[in-house]
């Protein structure tokens, strides 16, 4: 068996610590629920009250202390997740919040495109399927990719003839912008 030892930098960039990433999430963790107990913002997160700009200050000061320095960068990191947000991470480590899954975030994405491109017929929306499927394994997509195999098992001349070039093109974009934001 073998297993991947992922290590996190942390602290200031002066003098950055270099910690295994699941040591530090489990004392970051530890943290968080021993703070859970007394400190009033995240008291307020814990009811889903509205935090004012003082709240989040002194959460920011109270992790970014010298023993962790925790920060929305780091956690970002550690969690692989590009847009979380400190609160959001607070809820999670609490069990109030959960990321959504990059399948689901994709899986979305070409949902709503289908329903908006409501005159798909059968055989399009299996070649958009076809797309999600391609690209949520190799998380990229190009042009040149669509006519290759498996696309080519539409016919000789897909995508072609099945979508227009601008409805080629929108989910062409939606998978870079997902590549972005799902894969970063």
């Amino acid at each position: 068996m073998i297993q991947e030892r992922e290590y996190i930098d942390y602290g200031p960039i002066t003098a950055p610590k270099s910690i295994l990433a699941k040591t530090y999430i489990e004392r970051v963790e530890k943290r968080i629920k021993e703070l859970a107990e007394s400190h009033p913002t995240i008291q307020k997160i814990m009811r889903d009250e509205v935090l004012t700009e003082r709240d989040l200050e002194e959460l920011e000061k109270t992790l970014n202390s010298p023993e962790l320095y925790v920060t929305e960068e780091t956690l970002q990191k550690v969690y692989k997740q590009s847009k979380g947000t400190l609160v959001q991470f607070i809820k999670k480590i609490l069990g109030l919040y959960e990321f959504p899954e990059p399948e689901r975030k994709i899986e979305e994405a070409f949902k709503t495109f289908m329903i908006e491109k409501n005159y798909l017929n059968a055989d399009q929306v299996n070649f958009m399927r076809t797309i999600q499927t391609v690209f949520t394994k190799k998380q990229h997509i190009e042009y040149i990719d669509l006519f290759e195999p498996p696309f080519t098992s539409f016919g000789p001349n897909a995508p072609v003839p099945l979508l227009q070039k601008d409805d080629l093109d929108q989910v062409l974009n939606i998978c870079r912008g997902l590549e972005t934001e799902v894969f970063a």
